[in-house]
């Protein structure tokens, strides 16, 4: 039986940072993947190998289908390396970024007297004292706390958690939590000391340090500062997205999380149409977009940052995306 032949369709779609142009097999699903692509287990490839085209642009798409659904499978096989995926670490960096880019500026008052403009930042938690409970137990205990009384007392709904190893002299896991609230540093350490001593860490912590300073209320907390930083959102994703090091150990379970809602936010896909391409272009131009590779045009530049009161179309998608996720984030 002869097959159907395959139907691409050209599509852009716009995210934080990027704007990309691409082609869609008509009807593919990873739900019910076309009959071409077979995956049994992580060792075996495909049976039914993809038959190349001669054209560029679409052997490569194929290409691409086709090695994320072996990496699907291979992420269902696989036992955690301490590692982010490539995919794991798109998901974090897209979470990051639309979080950044539909937060609401706000001033806040750390000093009650001056005002700052704030939209994200990033808190540290770490234990003080050696740990004593499995990452497991201290994720969906302590770490889970935490978020619920941020959620209880300053309205947290977005946000995005890391976990790693503090370091190999320790061997203590430790999180950043990016998130739009503003919570003050004391309070925050009070937040997590309260919990740390429901789990003996402050007790030990005092027992280690009986003449310390801040004996009973370690220091064990960090609001990362903005200062100085001239692209926050890359440097908190590059920061999160960090390698271990070789004498770390592995972390147990989950090693990141997006809230809910930062998890559903997708890219703003159209069909490709003159009036669009064109005003993509001429931003573009303006923006001094560049693009990295020969079959997928991604062009690095965000407008949802820009004011687009000369381009209809890209001031639609950008209303597009508030529309539909602005009151999901705040």
């Amino acid at each position: 039986m002869e097959r159907a032949p395959l139907v691409f369709v050209p599509y852009v779609s716009f995210s934080p940072g990027k704007v990309a142009f691409y082609s869609r097999v008509e009807g593919f699903s990873r739900a019910k993947k076309p009959s071409f692509i077979k995956v049994l287990e992580a060792n075996e490839t495909i049976i039914e190998p993809w038959v190349p085209t001669g054209n560029r642009h679409l052997d490569a798409q194929m290409t691409d289908y086709i090695n994320a659904e072996i990496g699907y499978q291979n992420l269902r096989l696989n036992k955690s390396t301490g590692l982010l995926s490539k995919a794991a670490k798109n998901r974090l960096l897209n979470g990051i970024n639309w979080l950044y880019v539909l937060s609401d500026e706000k001033k806040i008052y750390p000093d009650k007297e001056k005002s700052k403009t704030f939209k994200i930042s990033m808190i540290t938690l770490s234990l003080s004292a050696k740990q004593m409970h499995t990452d497991k137990e201290i994720k969906s205990e302590m770490l889970s706390a935490l978020i619920e009384k941020l959620k209880y007392n300053h309205g947290l709904k977005s946000y995005v958690w890391r976990a790693e190893i503090q370091s190999k002299s320790t061997g203590n896991i430790h999180f950043h939590i990016i998130s739009n609230v503003y919570v003050n540093h004391m309070e925050l350490r009070k937040y997590w000391n309260d919990i740390q001593r429901r789990f003996g860490y402050i007790d030990q912590f005092n027992l280690n340090n009986p003449s310390a300073k801040d004996y009973d209320n370690p220091n064990s907390t960090d609001v990362h500062s903005a200062k100085n930083i001239r692209d926050l959102v890359k440097y908190l994703a590059k920061y999160m997205c960090k390698a271990p090091s070789e004498l770390e150990r592995n972390i147990e379970g989950r090693q990141w999380f997006l809230s809910s809602n930062l998890s559903k936010i997708k890219p703003l896909a159209y069909q490709e149409d003159n009036e669009l391409v064109n005003e993509v272009a001429q931003f573009g131009k303006k923006a001094k977009m560049f693009k990295p590779n020969e079959y997928v045009t991604v062009l690095y530049a965000n407008i949802f940052t820009s004011d687009l009161a000369k381009y209809p179309s890209l001031d639609y998608v950008k209303k597009q995306a508030f529309l539909l996720h602005h009151g999901n984030v705040n």
